[in-house]
């Protein structure tokens, strides 16, 4: 994932990713971006590349929101996730609106009430989820029973919390849009003298026991506080 970037930014991180594996890219977009030109920009610098675009909710118009994404239609669009603050009646609105374009709506929450209300009602057809392990995989179970899909959403951890992502990610059966754990990538150390490998974008799970990671006590006393 990346971050509002301007569009020769976009191409080289698109570019970067493809080149490194990785078959999607997830952006931070606001209501006064031009959100074609910026899917334009991420196609240019690699073109197979699925893409998740992330208003974080900052949209408050609905009508300028969907003159935006009615742009999109026929472009590599995995989702569009959480365009507006959670409103039920607003987004099954939104999804009826982008499902004419074949474009899914994704909603970010580990709140069950919410979840169930949006299952029920159609108000999403992917779900970004998080939590500690029992929780998110109790979360992907739950949606399930109703035959939806999702992903691990994540932050800029260290490598202990990714690894316990990669974990509970493989622990589902319908954790299959990719997820973006990639604290390994950002952090200037890890704090792990073993950690787990990642290859044309797949992470490998580690078989050992616990979580397969070992903890790097030299890194820990250099940057503790």
């Amino acid at each position: 994932w990346t971050g509002r970037q301007t569009g020769e930014d976009m191409q080289n991180v698109a570019r970067k990713a493809w080149g490194l594996g990785y078959k999607g890219i997830k952006y931070k977009q606001r209501p006064g971006d031009s959100m074609v030109e910026q899917v334009k920009d991420i196609t240019k610098g690699a073109p197979g590349i699925k893409i998740v675009i992330d208003p974080n909710s900052h949209f408050k118009d609905i009508k300028e929101f969907l003159l935006q994404a009615k742009q999109l239609e026929g472009y590599n669009i995995q989702c569009i996730e959480d365009p507006m603050p959670k409103d039920i009646d607003t987004y099954v609105r939104l999804s009826e609106e982008l499902q004419k374009i074949n474009i899914p709506l994704c909603m970010h929450t580990s709140d069950v009430r919410l979840i169930t209300e949006a299952i029920k009602v159609g108000a999403c057809q992917i779900f970004n989820l998080g939590g500690d392990m029992r929780t998110f995989v109790r979360l992907c179970h739950l949606i399930d029973a109703f035959g939806f899909i999702c992903w691990h959403g994540s932050g800029n951890e260290i490598s202990v919390q990714d690894a316990s992502y990669v974990h509970a990610i493989a622990a589902t059966s319908n954790c299959v849009i990719p997820s973006d754990v990639l604290g390994y990538l950002i952090r200037q150390d890890d704090l792990l003298s073993k950690t787990f490998t990642v290859k044309d974008g797949f992470a490998i799970v580690p078989d050992e026991p616990g979580l397969g990671v070992e903890l790097d006590e030299d890194a820990v006393k250099k940057y503790s506080v």
